[in-house]
């Protein structure tokens, strides 16, 4: 990400993202060195991205308001249509085997890690998770969380669960 003035910019591998924060407005560019403008749309209250990320359809971005609050948004990449939204703000956003990530803060400022289905943006599972959560890394179908407290737990990715 870049960040000049009231412009952010993520280069991703099919196209460019510019957002100016001071008008709401988010531009998707082709990536090539034409830079042709494919769509704009206005992301209303928005304060700033704080990350972008991108499968083979969408574009999804973590829209941040303030210090506690936002949306994370599944944008159709040809169209820039709103395919969904969650409420809330969102840390940590990994694509991984199919599945889309995040760590969430909910409105009673409570973490939890949450697999989302791409497709909907439905909740697959969620697993509540401590402030301090450092790092979160994938090995094979397991998930494995580390805490500033030194604490580490495994998840199965497919059902959220507990594993040893």
């Amino acid at each position: 990400m870049d960040f000049a003035g009231g412009l952010q910019s993520f280069e991703l591998g099919s196209g460019i993202l510019s957002f100016d924060f001071t008008k709401g407005i988010l531009v998707c560019r082709d990536s090539d060195g034409e830079r042709r403008k494919r769509w704009v749309k206005k992301l209303e209250g928005a304060g700033c991205l704080g990350n972008v990320i991108e499968d083979d359809a969408r574009y999804y971005l973590a829209c941040e308001i303030g210090d506690t609050g936002g949306h994370f948004l599944a944008l159709d990449k040809l169209t820039g249509a709103t395919e969904w939204f969650i409420p809330g703000k969102s840390f940590l956003q990994l694509i991984y085997n199919e599945g889309l990530y995040l760590i969430f803060v909910d409105g009673s400022m409570r973490h939890h890690l949450l697999r989302v289905d791409t497709a909907d943006g439905a909740a697959l599972w969620h697993h509540g998770v401590e402030e301090d959560l450092s790092e979160y890394s994938f090995r094979g179908r397991k998930i494995v969380l580390r805490y500033a407290s030194g604490r580490v737990e495994a998840l199965d990715t497919e059902r959220g669960v507990r594993i040893s």
